[in-house]
């Protein structure tokens, strides 16, 4: 059992509080990031010190308030982002302007959908969100399928979870009839096979804009069914073959969104 020291500091055993403790609360197992913001809400408006704390609870008082449903995001580079330098511009960061919610980047680039899956059934600090999986673009691990991956990531969702899939992605060197090419469409139709009412298949929809009178038209783009060079990372010097630019992932991110408000998150 640990040791509790109340009004001490663990580091430094000749420190001691001088002053007043109003309550203690103590939880007998670690509490998710959104808890732990729930708590101190709870207390900081009990004791009329709501002005001293940010987030969510800071304008309204968690006794008489619901609180809003957050979103943890899993996945690779489409997540993540890196290259887009501005946080601003990552999907995870518009839709949390648009929703006025917390929306967790949990995304490493380069990651298999086994480990994407692995991090998410980790997890402690995000349990209690909505969850979006945007993984597969890189195959799953040795030994495993990205729809095993995800029905497992799936399972280990607490009973009620909502939660949303996103589709593989191919490249440009992944084109329509390339072996790469058949073998993302195959993952992408088991997974959207076995989660009919939670797939959202942004990757068709993004290269459905390319088509005659859509506003990115691209008959290469609909030809070999990737995504349009002019909704693909520049670099500076070449056009990236698989990865989206700033503006491709602000058009994802309104989709994801649109579906999130139409599916009553």
């Amino acid at each position: 059992m640990a040791t509790w020291r109340i009004g001490g500091d663990p580091a430094n055993t000749g420190s001691r509080w001088n002053g007043i403790i109003s309550q203690i609360v103590g939880y007998n197992r670690v509490l998710t990031i959104d808890e732990c913001a729930l708590v101190l809400g709870f207390l900081a408006w009990k004791w009329g010190l709501q002005s001293y704390i940010a987030g969510e609870w800071a304008l309204k008082d968690p006794r008489s308030n619901p609180r809003v449903l957050n979103i943890a995001a899993f996945g690779d580079s489409f997540t993540q982002l890196s290259y887009l330098t501005n946080p601003a511009d990552h999907w995870t960061d518009l839709l949390a302007v648009r929703l006025g919610r917390r929306v967790y980047n949990g995304g490493i680039g380069g990651q298999t959908s086994t480990e994407v899956t692995d991090r998410s059934i980790a997890d402690i600090d995000y349990t209690d969100r909505a969850h979006i999986f945007f993984c597969g673009t890189n195959g799953p691990g040795s030994g495993h399928t990205v729809l095993g991956d995800i029905q497992a990531a799936v399972v280990a969702l607490p009973a009620g979870t909502k939660f949303l899939i996103l589709p593989s992605f191919n490249s440009d060197t992944e084109r329509a009839g390339s072996a790469g090419y058949i073998n993302k469409m195959a993952n992408n139709a088991a997974v959207a096979a076995a989660f009919p009412n939670n797939y959202l298949d942004i990757r068709s929809m993004l290269i459905a804009l390319s088509l005659p009178g859509q506003p990115y038209q691209d008959s290469a783009a609909i030809t070999n069914d990737v995504l349009s060079s002019q909704l693909r990372f520049d670099n500076g010097s070449s056009i990236d073959a698989l990865h989206p630019n700033a503006l491709c992932v602000s058009i994802y991110a309104g989709m994801i969104g649109d579906r999130i408000i139409a599916d009553g998150w």
